[in-house]
């Protein structure tokens, strides 16, 4: 019991610590502290009285501020009233990514949006991945919450966007960071197939590797800094997509190789061996293992093939204009791999 008691006598500044955070918030140790110093009932009375009291002072004037502001922002919402439409437009405040704040932000911010902005002529459009914040929801409160029921108190509509396909999205990322201009001001731009337009070339790409709308915005950055860097030099398209989106899908792995010091054509080798398939162009699939062998090979080797090559159906007729390419020598696949590996450092 002695021991006990020395123990609850050792341990009691601690709990005291932990219980007035608890209870009073940030500024609980300094409320306790005053607690356990008061000598007689009075001054625990007394003591107890001005926190309760400054506590409440605090909260009214939290409230009276909030009050100020949502009657502000109402009477600004209302002097966007048309007068030509004979109602009031309302004003849209438009949040993305909300799934990828931390998950006692995200809710937080739910709560505020909900108490504080719920103001008529407000409308707030919230973009995110509602697995994920109900994940996050979860992280706060447990697996046993009823995720759905838990946002319906703060999201009124919901409206499931659809995933635009791989071609769609490449045409729109061409345009948006303005490739063909760029394309245009090089020396020389080597596509898989004559006519085909650079996007299809990319869009087929990003099939093979399965890769994320996110992933694709990040793989047309980087392909977009080589480029704009190397307007003096000649470049083969399909296979930097190919460099960059293999760094992009498997980067674990590319960064345990370059760790362990592999030669890099040999990961790329390896990483092709990890994509799928694609069943939309086959060409891609018979290409790509070309590449890889040209890096492997002398420009003699390379020569000697495509003179020696007799193809006899469509797809070896394009092995054999790559590797006419190839054997003229003015395509350094290596420094290929070079342009994708500076690429890393691109965020």
């Amino acid at each position: 019991m002695k021991t006990s008691g020395r123990f609850l006598v050792r341990g009691a500044p601690l709990l005291a610590k932990g219980a007035a955070r608890w209870l009073f918030g940030t500024n609980g140790p300094d409320e306790i502290k005053d607690l356990l110093q008061a000598a007689t009932e009075e001054d625990v009375v007394n003591c107890l009285g001005n926190y309760a009291e400054r506590s409440i002072r605090n909260h009214l004037a939290t409230a009276e501020s909030i009050d100020s502001f949502k009657k502000l922002l109402h009477e600004s919402v209302d002097s966007l009233k048309i007068k030509k439409l004979g109602y009031r437009l309302p004003l849209f405040v438009f949040i993305d990514e909300l799934d990828r704040c931390r998950p006692t932000y995200a809710i937080e911010f739910l709560e505020h949006v909900k108490h504080i902005f719920s103001i008529e002529g407000i409308v707030f459009v919230v973009g995110t991945d509602t697995n994920q914040l109900g994940n996050a929801i979860c992280s706060i409160y447990g697996q046993g919450v009823n995720c759905d029921s838990y946002l319906r108190k703060f999201i009124d509509q919901t409206f499931h966007l659809p995933e635009p396909d791989y071609d769609s999205f490449a045409k729109l990322l061409h345009n948006k960071l303005n490739i063909q201009s760029i394309i245009d001001h090089m020396v020389k731009i080597y596509y898989p197939k004559e006519n085909m337009p650079f996007f299809l070339v990319f869009s087929e790409c990003a099939y093979l590797f399965d890769l994320s709308l996110r992933e694709q915005e990040q793989c047309f950055t980087k392909l977009r800094a080589v480029l704009v860097n190397n307007l003096d030099k000649e470049i083969d398209l399909l296979f930097l997509c190919y460099l960059l989106m293999a760094q992009i899908k498997f980067s674990e792995v590319h960064e345990e190789l370059r760790r362990k010091k592999f030669k890099l054509p040999v990961y790329y080798e390896k990483i092709y061996d990890l994509a799928i398939t694609s069943n939309r162009q086959p060409f891609i699939n018979i290409l790509l293992p070309e590449y890889l062998k040209v890096l492997n090979k002398s420009s003699y080797e390379i020569l000697q093939s495509y003179r020696t090559m007799q193809p006899i159906n469509e797809n070896q007729k394009i092995i054999k204009r790559f590797l006419g390419v190839m054997a003229k020598g003015s395509v350094d696949l290596k420094s290929h791999v070079e342009y994708a590996e500076l690429a890393t450092n691109i965020e």
